[in-house]
Protein backbone atom coordinates (compact mmCIF):
# COMPACT_ATOMS: atom_id res chain seq x y z
CA UNK A 1 0.00 0.00 0.00
CA UNK A 2 0.92 3.71 -1.09
CA UNK A 3 1.71 5.52 2.01
CA UNK A 4 3.84 8.11 0.49
CA UNK A 5 3.57 10.26 -2.38
CA UNK A 6 6.51 12.30 -3.77
CA UNK A 7 5.59 15.15 -6.75
CA UNK A 8 7.96 17.15 -8.53
CA UNK A 9 6.50 20.26 -9.52
CA UNK A 10 7.40 21.55 -13.13
CA UNK A 11 6.29 19.09 -16.00
CA UNK A 12 4.88 17.33 -13.64
CA UNK A 13 2.45 18.43 -11.12
CA UNK A 14 1.98 21.66 -13.10
CA UNK A 15 1.63 22.00 -17.48
CA UNK A 16 3.14 24.48 -19.87
CA UNK A 17 0.36 27.20 -18.58
CA UNK A 18 1.68 26.44 -14.69
CA UNK A 19 -1.67 25.55 -13.44
CA UNK A 20 -2.34 22.05 -11.88
CA UNK A 21 -4.99 20.41 -14.22
CA UNK A 22 -8.61 19.99 -12.62
CA UNK A 23 -8.54 16.43 -12.85
CA UNK A 24 -4.80 15.99 -11.30
CA UNK A 25 -5.80 18.26 -8.11
CA UNK A 26 -8.94 15.86 -7.73
CA UNK A 27 -6.47 12.87 -7.81
CA UNK A 28 -4.29 14.10 -5.44
CA UNK A 29 -6.93 15.31 -3.04
CA UNK A 30 -8.48 12.30 -3.27
CA UNK A 31 -5.33 9.89 -2.22
CA UNK A 32 -4.34 12.59 0.17
CA UNK A 33 -7.65 12.87 2.26
CA UNK A 34 -8.18 8.48 1.74
CA UNK A 35 -4.81 9.11 4.17
CA UNK A 36 -1.70 9.52 1.81
CA UNK A 37 1.30 11.83 2.68
CA UNK A 38 1.21 13.84 -0.22
CA UNK A 39 4.92 16.29 -0.59
CA UNK A 40 6.71 18.13 -2.88
CA UNK A 41 9.72 17.94 -3.83
CA UNK A 42 11.29 20.96 -6.34
CA UNK A 43 14.30 22.58 -7.94
CA UNK A 44 12.12 25.68 -7.30
CA UNK A 45 12.60 27.71 -3.95
CA UNK A 46 10.16 27.13 -1.43
CA UNK A 47 8.06 30.28 -1.98
CA UNK A 48 8.00 29.31 -5.88
CA UNK A 49 6.52 26.27 -4.57
CA UNK A 50 4.15 27.84 -2.26
CA UNK A 51 0.82 28.57 -3.80
CA UNK A 52 0.66 24.76 -5.31
CA UNK A 53 1.04 23.96 -1.34
CA UNK A 54 -2.02 25.37 -0.24
CA UNK A 55 -3.76 25.14 -3.74
CA UNK A 56 -3.50 21.12 -2.55
CA UNK A 57 -4.03 21.90 1.03
CA UNK A 58 -0.91 20.07 1.90
CA UNK A 59 0.80 20.18 5.74
CA UNK A 60 4.01 18.97 6.59
CA UNK A 61 7.11 19.50 4.88
CA UNK A 62 8.03 20.36 1.21
CA UNK A 63 11.94 20.05 -0.26
CA UNK A 64 13.39 23.05 -2.00
CA UNK A 65 16.45 23.71 -4.04
CA UNK A 66 16.52 20.13 -5.12
CA UNK A 67 16.44 19.01 -1.75
CA UNK A 68 18.87 21.51 0.02
CA UNK A 69 16.59 22.72 1.96
CA UNK A 70 13.68 21.06 3.71
CA UNK A 71 11.15 23.13 4.99
CA UNK A 72 7.89 22.67 7.68
CA UNK A 73 4.81 24.14 5.90
CA UNK A 74 2.87 25.83 8.80
CA UNK A 75 5.66 27.54 10.13
CA UNK A 76 7.46 28.29 6.82
CA UNK A 77 11.27 27.83 8.93
CA UNK A 78 13.96 25.79 6.80
CA UNK A 79 13.91 22.32 9.10
CA UNK A 80 17.08 20.79 6.70
CA UNK A 81 19.75 22.54 5.01
CA UNK A 82 23.10 21.96 2.95
CA UNK A 83 24.79 24.81 1.58
CA UNK A 84 27.83 25.39 -1.09
CA UNK A 85 31.18 26.23 0.40
CA UNK A 86 31.72 29.91 -0.27
CA UNK A 87 35.09 29.38 -2.16
CA UNK A 88 33.41 26.88 -4.41
CA UNK A 89 30.35 28.83 -5.22
CA UNK A 90 32.27 31.89 -6.08
CA UNK A 91 33.99 29.69 -8.38
CA UNK A 92 30.96 28.16 -10.57
CA UNK A 93 28.79 31.88 -10.71
CA UNK A 94 32.85 33.56 -12.04
CA UNK A 95 32.49 30.89 -14.47
CA UNK A 96 28.94 31.52 -15.16
CA UNK A 97 29.24 34.73 -15.97
CA UNK A 98 32.40 34.45 -17.93
CA UNK A 99 30.09 32.55 -20.69
CA UNK A 100 26.88 34.64 -20.15
CA UNK A 101 24.70 32.82 -18.14
CA UNK A 102 22.48 34.55 -15.22
CA UNK A 103 23.52 32.89 -11.61
CA UNK A 104 21.13 33.05 -8.83
CA UNK A 105 21.06 32.32 -5.56
CA UNK A 106 18.72 30.34 -3.71
CA UNK A 107 19.19 30.91 0.42
CA UNK A 108 17.15 30.24 3.42
CA UNK A 109 13.53 30.18 0.84
CA UNK A 110 14.85 33.57 -0.62
CA UNK A 111 16.42 34.55 -4.52
CA UNK A 112 19.05 36.61 -5.10
CA UNK A 113 20.09 38.10 -8.72
CA UNK A 114 22.38 40.55 -10.12
CA UNK A 115 20.52 39.91 -13.47
CA UNK A 116 16.92 40.23 -12.95
CA UNK A 117 17.03 42.51 -16.63
CA UNK A 118 18.19 39.37 -18.32
CA UNK A 119 16.12 36.61 -16.65
CA UNK A 120 13.30 35.49 -19.24
CA UNK A 121 9.61 36.66 -18.58
CA UNK A 122 7.90 33.45 -18.10
CA UNK A 123 10.66 31.61 -15.97
CA UNK A 124 9.89 34.90 -13.48
CA UNK A 125 6.37 34.43 -13.96
CA UNK A 126 6.63 30.71 -13.41
CA UNK A 127 8.63 31.26 -10.30
CA UNK A 128 5.98 33.44 -8.68
CA UNK A 129 8.28 34.79 -5.92
CA UNK A 130 10.27 38.21 -5.51
CA UNK A 131 13.20 38.26 -6.77
CA UNK A 132 16.04 40.38 -4.28
CA UNK A 133 18.16 42.68 -6.68
CA UNK A 134 22.10 42.77 -5.55
CA UNK A 135 24.75 44.88 -6.77
CA UNK A 136 27.77 42.25 -5.67
CA UNK A 137 26.67 38.70 -5.86
CA UNK A 138 30.01 37.41 -4.27
CA UNK A 139 29.10 39.83 -1.17
CA UNK A 140 25.64 38.19 -1.28
CA UNK A 141 26.92 34.47 -1.31
CA UNK A 142 29.46 35.47 1.85
CA UNK A 143 26.38 36.91 3.73
CA UNK A 144 23.78 34.01 2.27
CA UNK A 145 25.42 30.92 1.78
CA UNK A 146 23.81 29.20 -1.12
CA UNK A 147 21.61 26.08 -0.70
CA UNK A 148 21.41 26.29 -5.14
CA UNK A 149 22.89 28.12 -7.89
CA UNK A 150 20.85 28.66 -10.73
CA UNK A 151 22.11 29.26 -14.05
CA UNK A 152 19.92 30.46 -16.50
CA UNK A 153 21.20 30.62 -20.55
CA UNK A 154 21.64 28.94 -23.99
CA UNK A 155 22.09 25.20 -23.54
CA UNK A 156 25.71 25.49 -24.60
CA UNK A 157 26.91 27.50 -22.24
CA UNK A 158 25.18 25.85 -19.55
CA UNK A 159 26.96 22.77 -21.00
CA UNK A 160 29.91 24.59 -19.96
CA UNK A 161 29.09 25.43 -16.44
CA UNK A 162 28.37 21.73 -16.00
CA UNK A 163 31.50 20.12 -16.82
CA UNK A 164 33.17 22.46 -15.23
CA UNK A 165 31.31 22.18 -12.09
CA UNK A 166 31.49 18.08 -11.70
CA UNK A 167 35.15 18.35 -13.22
CA UNK A 168 36.58 20.92 -10.55
CA UNK A 169 34.22 20.01 -7.67
CA UNK A 170 32.79 17.12 -8.41
CA UNK A 171 33.47 15.17 -5.17
CA UNK A 172 31.04 18.18 -3.54
CA UNK A 173 28.79 19.49 -6.53
CA UNK A 174 25.83 18.27 -7.95
CA UNK A 175 25.03 19.63 -11.51
CA UNK A 176 21.07 18.63 -13.49
CA UNK A 177 19.17 20.74 -15.67
CA UNK A 178 15.78 21.14 -14.58
CA UNK A 179 14.90 22.64 -18.06
CA UNK A 180 16.82 23.18 -21.61
CA UNK A 181 17.77 26.59 -20.09
CA UNK A 182 18.15 25.76 -16.32
CA UNK A 183 20.95 24.25 -14.83
CA UNK A 184 21.27 23.87 -11.17
CA UNK A 185 24.12 23.31 -9.11
CA UNK A 186 24.28 22.54 -5.37
CA UNK A 187 26.29 20.43 -2.81
CA UNK A 188 26.26 16.17 -3.47
CA UNK A 189 25.09 15.94 0.60
CA UNK A 190 21.55 17.18 -0.97
CA UNK A 191 19.26 15.87 -3.85
CA UNK A 192 15.52 14.72 -4.28
CA UNK A 193 16.51 11.30 -3.30
CA UNK A 194 18.33 12.20 0.42
CA UNK A 195 15.74 14.64 1.07
CA UNK A 196 12.96 12.15 0.56
CA UNK A 197 14.85 9.32 2.87
CA UNK A 198 14.69 12.08 4.76
CA UNK A 199 10.84 12.78 4.47
CA UNK A 200 10.24 9.15 4.48
CA UNK A 201 12.31 8.74 8.31
CA UNK A 202 10.23 12.03 8.90
CA UNK A 203 6.64 9.97 8.58
CA UNK A 204 7.86 6.89 9.37
CA UNK A 205 7.20 4.98 6.09
CA UNK A 206 9.02 2.32 4.17
CA UNK A 207 11.03 2.11 0.71
CA UNK A 208 8.01 -0.16 -0.83
CA UNK A 209 5.60 2.11 1.03
CA UNK A 210 6.88 5.04 -1.38
CA UNK A 211 6.36 6.19 -4.39
CA UNK A 212 7.63 8.85 -6.67
CA UNK A 213 6.48 10.62 -10.04
CA UNK A 214 8.96 13.21 -11.94
CA UNK A 215 10.52 14.23 -15.22
CA UNK A 216 13.96 15.37 -15.45
CA UNK A 217 17.34 14.82 -14.61
CA UNK A 218 17.20 16.31 -10.92
CA UNK A 219 14.37 13.25 -10.18
CA UNK A 220 16.34 10.69 -10.86
CA UNK A 221 17.68 10.60 -7.43
CA UNK A 222 14.38 9.83 -5.76
CA UNK A 223 13.43 7.28 -8.51
CA UNK A 224 16.69 5.43 -6.92
CA UNK A 225 14.99 6.07 -3.27
CA UNK A 226 11.30 5.16 -3.80
CA UNK A 227 9.59 2.04 -4.08
CA UNK A 228 7.98 2.84 -7.29
CA UNK A 229 8.45 5.32 -9.86
CA UNK A 230 7.23 7.20 -12.48
CA UNK A 231 8.51 9.03 -15.41
CA UNK A 232 6.28 11.22 -16.85
CA UNK A 233 5.70 11.01 -20.41
CA UNK A 234 7.31 14.21 -21.40
CA UNK A 235 10.51 12.88 -19.77
CA UNK A 236 13.73 12.95 -21.78
CA UNK A 237 15.05 9.13 -22.87
CA UNK A 238 17.20 9.04 -20.30
CA UNK A 239 15.31 10.03 -17.43
CA UNK A 240 12.73 7.30 -18.50
CA UNK A 241 15.13 4.45 -18.26
CA UNK A 242 16.11 5.52 -14.46
CA UNK A 243 12.31 4.79 -13.63
CA UNK A 244 10.66 1.75 -13.05
CA UNK A 245 7.62 3.38 -15.16
CA UNK A 246 6.33 5.41 -17.57
CA UNK A 247 3.14 7.52 -17.24
CA UNK A 248 0.93 9.91 -19.60
CA UNK A 249 2.47 13.34 -20.96
CA UNK A 250 2.00 16.49 -18.11
CA UNK A 251 -0.80 17.70 -20.83
CA UNK A 252 -2.40 14.58 -20.85
CA UNK A 253 -2.75 14.28 -16.52
CA UNK A 254 -0.04 11.26 -16.34
CA UNK A 255 0.36 12.19 -12.59
CA UNK A 256 -3.65 10.99 -12.27
CA UNK A 257 -3.44 7.78 -14.75
CA UNK A 258 -0.10 6.74 -12.31
CA UNK A 259 -2.39 7.27 -9.53
CA UNK A 260 -5.03 5.48 -11.06
CA UNK A 261 -2.77 2.27 -11.27
CA UNK A 262 -0.54 2.42 -8.42
CA UNK A 263 -2.59 4.31 -5.46
CA UNK A 264 -6.23 3.73 -5.71
CA UNK A 265 -5.98 0.15 -6.51
CA UNK A 266 -4.22 -0.27 -2.63
CA UNK A 267 -5.74 2.28 -0.63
Amino acid sequence: MIKLLALDIDGTLIREDNKISAVVRESILKAYHNGVKVVLLSGRNYFGMKDYIHELGLKGIAASANGAEIVSIEDEEVIYQETIPYDIARSVVEKSISVGTVPINFSNCKVYTKGFDSLPRDYIKALNQEFHYIEDIYENLKDYPSAKLMMVGAKNNLDTIKEFSLTSYGEVLNADFSMETLLEVYSNKADKGKALSFMMEHYGVLKEETMCIGDSENDIPMFKTAGISVAMGNASENVKSHAMEITGHVENDGVKLALDKHVFGRI
